[in-house]
C-alpha cells in the first residue's frame, strides 16, 4: 500500500464516476464522488482535462469523459482475442442455462467456434474449439449471415453456397431475413438429431456483428416450449454483455 500514488488513485475514483446513467457530472459532484475536497477535486478536474481524458460541456458547467478513455479500453481490448473476452460470459451463461457454451465466427463458409464451456451433464456438445460447419447448417452460422446486408450475402452464395446444396439461394436469402427480424436462432442439430442449440450476435466496438453466442444441448431442453423462452433470455442477455465488453453500445 506505501507505494500507491494517492493522487491518481483519486483520479482513477473520478473517472469511475462517469457512466451511462451519469455521462455529464459537475465539479461539485466529482468532488463528493471521489470524496476529496473542493481544492483537491479542482487540481484533479484539471489534471484529467489536461490529458484530454475529460472534457468541458457546451456551456461549461460539467464534464463528459473524452474518446480517449475509450482508446484506452480498445487498446486493451486489442491485445486479447474476443474468445479471451468471452470465456466469462460463456462461462456465466453455462452456470444459468446447464448447457454446452460456444463463441463462433464466420470464415469463409464455416462458422469456426473459438471458445467454449462444457455442461456439467452427462449429455454435452462433443464441438470443441476449432471445429468447423457449413454456417448455413448452425444456429451461430445463420445468425452471423442474417448479420449481413443483401450485397454481402449474395458474394457469400455466389463464393460458398454449392450448387448441390439442398438448401437454394432464395431459400438461404429467406432464412437470413427471418433470422435478423427474430435477432436469435433456436435449431436442432443437422448432424445429431438429439442437440438442439440457441444462438445471438455479438456486436463489436463499431456496431457491426462479430461473433455469435451460442448454447448447445439436449433438444428435449433447448426446444421445449416451456424452457426455450428463459434459454432464449440467457443467451441475448450474454451476447449483449459480451458486446458492451468489447466496446458496443446499445442503441
Amino acid at each position: 500500500m506505501r507505494y500507491i500514488v494517492p493522487g491518481l488513485s483519486r483520479g482513477v475514483a473520478m473517472l469511475r464516476l462517469f457512466s451511462r446513467e451519469h455521462p455529464e457530472l459537475s465539479a461539485a459532484e466529482l468532488a463528493a464522488g471521489a470524496g476529496v475536497s473542493r481544492s483537491t477535486a479542482f487540481r484533479l478536474i484539471y489534471t484529467l482535462e489536461a490529458e484530454g481524458l475529460i472534457a468541458r460541456t457546451a456551456d461549461g458547467r460539467r464534464y463528459v469523459l473524452t474518446g480517449e478513455v475509450l482508446g484506452l479500453g480498445y487498446h486493451y481490448l486489442s491485445t486479447r482475442s474476443i474468445g479471451e473476452v468471452a470465456q466469462p460470459f460463456l462461462e456465466d451463461l453455462s452456470r444459468r442455462t446447464h448447457l454446452s457454451t460456444y463463441l463462433a465466427v464466420l470464415d469463409g463458409r464455416d462458422a469456426v467456434y473459438t471458445a467454449h464451456v462444457p455442461a456439467q451433464a452427462s449429455l454435452v456438445s462433443s464441438l470443441r474449439v476449432g471445429a468447423r460447419q457449413d454456417a448455413w447448417s448452425t444456429s451461430s452460422g445463420r445468425i452471423l449471415l442474417a448479420a449481413m446486408d443483401s450485397a454481402a450475402l449474395d458474394r457469400f452464395i455466389k463464393r460458398h453456397l454449392p450448387a448441390r446444396e439442398k438448401l437454394k439461394p432464395t431459400e438461404l436469402r429467406r432464412q437470413a431475413a427471418d433470422d435478423r427480424e427474430a435477432g436469435v436462432v433456436h435449431k436442432r442439430s443437422d448432424f445429431d438429431p438429439h442437440m438442439a442449440s440457441c444462438a445471438a450476435a455479438v456486436r463489436g466496438a463499431s456496431g457491426e456483428v462479430v461473433a455469435a453466442v451460442t448454447a448447445i444441448g439436449p433438444a428435449s431442453l433447448v426446444l421445449d416450449p416451456a424452457l426455450a423462452a428463459s434459454i432464449e433470455t440467457e443467451v441475448r442477455r450474454c451476447a449483449e454483455a459480451l458486446s458492451g465488453a468489447l466496446g458496443s453500445r446499445a442503441d
